[in-house]
């Protein structure tokens, strides 16, 4: 095999290689083609509402206390795709729905304090103080991103626990274990919309769908919130969550 190389030129391997990545690239997009597809008008204006509800409830509500938005990724624009085949769900968007991450403004209130303690425990030149400045640090962040037709709650449960938040169907808070010690957890609440009165300890329970596959339709949705308990706990409580339960197409 060696030799048959050598006879040939070095120009026709490298057409030969090219054409290799561009045909299997073209295979790769076909399969996600077939997968995928731009939604309906229907389809879009489901997913708009949920988008103007996200938007208006949980972003403005941040920014208004503060938290400035370091970066936003979100499916709902012109490159927003939805599955072929959602079955047994109604619609499902094919890549990620909605993402923010935030920070407090480092200049104003709260912001303010964190920094100047993350700065003060950085001078310490301490394990200790490396530790409270990092945790300083986190309490100053959150990741948030959201789904929609959930078809089952999907967390290990042992980790899981339930929370009560105004006008919020399901919420529950998930704690990880650090894998190093002196590290926080990894914490994430998560608000459920929709009808969840189903999952209480069976996270594999079905979401029980009122509309058939496809049907545009999004009947539930979820928002994670990564971040320290201290720090989400009064954000909780300071937003109305209702037009999240409104934006739901029924």
């Amino acid at each position: 095999m060696g030799a048959l190389v050598n006879l040939v030129p070095k120009s026709s391997w490298l057409f030969v290689c090219a054409a290799a990545v561009f045909l299997s690239g073209s295979v790769a997009v076909a399969r996600a083609a077939d997968e995928c597809r731009p939604p309906t008008a229907q389809e879009k204006r489901a997913l708009d509402k949920l988008s103007t509800a996200l938007t208006k409830t949980v972003e403005s509500s941040l920014v208004a206390q503060d938290w400035q938005v370091d970066s936003r990724g979100t499916a709902f624009d012109a490159l927003l795709t939805v599955a072929s085949k959602p079955a047994p769900r109604p619609i499902f968007v094919c890549s990620g729905e909605f993402k923010l991450q935030l920070s407090l403004d480092p200049s104003k209130g709260r912001g303010k304090d964190l920094a100047e303690q993350a700065e003060r425990y950085s001078k310490e030149g301490t394990t200790e103080g490396a530790s409270k400045m990092f945790h300083a640090v986190a309490l100053g962040k959150l990741e948030i991103r959201t789904n929609s037709n959930g078809m089952y709650l999907g967390q290990q449960l042992h980790y899981v626990t339930r929370l009560s938040v105004g006008g919020v169907p399901l919420a529950y808070r998930l704690t990880t274990p650090p894998s190093n010690a002196g590290d926080d957890p990894s914490v994430e609440t998560v608000l459920c919309f929709g009808d969840w009165s189903r999952f209480t300890s069976d996270r594999y329970v079905p979401y029980p769908f009122a509309h058939a596959a496809g049907a545009p339709y999004i009947e539930n949705a979820c928002v994670q919130i990564k971040g320290l308990p201290e720090t989400v706990d009064p954000i909780l409580k300071s937003i109305d969550w209702q037009p999240l339960n409104d934006a739901l197409t029924k």
